[in-house]
């Protein structure tokens, strides 16, 4: 899933040779120059599935999103914590610093109230990836693209969004869906 999210680097020239593939489960596509430069970029490190693994058609975990978005947005890695303003994060746990500065930087307010929650290690949507990216990076609201099975979803503006900054295209065409 976060396929689309590195699809946004799309423009960044890779800076890994073509002598070696930087994931052994990542070696063609079009996606393949975004997810190699974010991964030189470090962005990744720590929340691999494997050694050498990026494995692209596995969920991601809130968690793991928010570590590759802090990362891919910030040159600093964020502070440690005293304490986690989620009932769900513990504040020693390594991941922990980058959840609170996605809240600070107004990218997510959590899944749950009362406690507040973030859901860690709930999978990443389409969707909630299309909020998260449209909020991080900006993005202006736009008109409807059009896609057929967006319709009263949350986060079909944000969707819209990232269709006109040429982040997304969907996922079909004829009709056009988001999926």
């Amino acid at each position: 899933m976060f396929v689309m999210a590195a699809s946004i680097t799309a423009g960044v020239p890779p800076t890994v040779g073509a002598q070696q593939d930087l994931y052994s489960d990542v070696t063609e596509g079009g996606h393949k120059p975004a997810i190699d430069a974010l991964g030189e970029m470090g962005v990744f490190e720590g929340t691999l599935c494997g050694e050498d693994m990026f494995c692209p058609g596995e969920p991601i975990k809130r968690y793991e999103m928010a570590v590759w978005l802090i990362r891919a947005l910030e040159d600093e890695e964020p502070s440690s914590l005293e304490a986690s303003r989620f009932a769900d994060v513990d504040a020693e746990v390594w991941w922990a610093p980058y959840v609170e500065r996605l809240v600070e930087l107004e990218i997510t307010r959590g899944c749950r109230q009362e406690p507040l929650r973030y859901c860690p290690d709930r999978a990443v949507t389409r969707g909630q990836m299309a909020s998260f990216l449209a909020r991080a990076f900006d993005l202006e609201d736009a008109e409807a693209a059009g896609f057929v099975d967006t319709g009263d979803n949350t986060h079909a503006g944000a969707i819209d969004a990232l269709f006109a900054a040429g982040i997304t295209v969907g996922c079909r065409k004829d009709p056009l869906r988001y999926c």
